[in-house]
């Protein structure tokens, strides 16, 4: 078996492990270097994408703010107008609930009075203007209305129904004034005489003359409110409705 003698000095395999140990170091170093210039790269090109991205999004930013402002500007003027028209169908929602108040009301009003108008207009209170031949027309004018009254057991009113007297009579009371006198409430009755009155004191009374009666309804109708802030208008309100007749759409 041959034998094998190394005789080189050992500086020299010292240097050749130098130098293997040198190449790889460089080789690992040109790799990661590559890594990163590779990683850098892609970085760059998503910034570039993300850049490009960003200013397409401002301008339609932009633009959706631009359309925005355009948009409310354009709200804010048709407000009253859609404000109007919302208040007007959510009032013609409750055309089925006045009407019936309305033919309601028109059992409770005297046959022989002329009614020139029936207003329910703000849905809570009844003003009707009639107009009467003499006194006892009144009277049964009012009384039939306060049949309807929860005071005496009616589904139409609460409380008892006012309205102003026949002009004239009864005559005022000492210490009284006519329109205290002539109230529905007050103690004198049209059609009844009074003891007030005597042959030297004359009172004129010309027929036929208009009444004026009002009363708050037991269940009122819940009206929208008006965006104007003006009275809620009913599409009852001032309606002429002739006693015996059907009640207006």
């Amino acid at each position: 078996m041959p034998l094998r003698i190394n005789l080189l000095p050992e500086y020299v395999r010292l240097e050749r492990r130098f130098k293997r140990i040198a190449a790889a170091c460089v080789a690992i170093f040109a790799c990661v270097a590559l890594v990163l210039f590779a990683l850098y790269y892609k970085q760059g090109q998503n910034l570039a994408t993300l850049q490009v991205n960003l200013d397409n999004i401002d301008a339609v930013a932009k633009q959706a703010e631009s359309v925005a402002a355009e948009a409310k500007a354009a709200n804010a003027a048709s407000a009253p107008k859609r404000g109007a028209v919302e208040f007007a169908v959510a009032a013609s929602r409750t055309g089925a609930e006045r009407a019936a108040l309305l033919e309601l009301i028109s059992r409770y009003i005297y046959g022989e009075a002329v009614v020139n108008s029936l207003d329910i207009s703000d849905g809570q209170n009844v003003t009707i203007h009639a107009t009467v031949r003499n006194p006892d027309q009144y009277a049964r004018l009012l009384n039939n209305l306060r049949r309807g009254s929860d005071a005496n057991g009616g589904p139409l009113f609460a409380g008892l129904p006012a309205a102003s007297g026949v002009p004239g009579f009864p005559p005022p009371r000492p210490g009284e004034s006519g329109a205290q006198q002539n109230q529905a409430g007050g103690e004198g009755q049209p059609g009844q005489p009074t003891t007030a009155l005597s042959a030297n004191q004359p009172s004129i009374i010309v027929f036929p003359v208009g009444v004026t009666a009002t009363a708050v309804l037991k269940y009122p109708v819940q009206l929208p409110a008006d965006p104007a802030n003006a009275a809620p208008a009913g599409a009852a309100g001032g309606a002429e409705v002739a006693p015996g007749e059907p009640p207006p759409p």
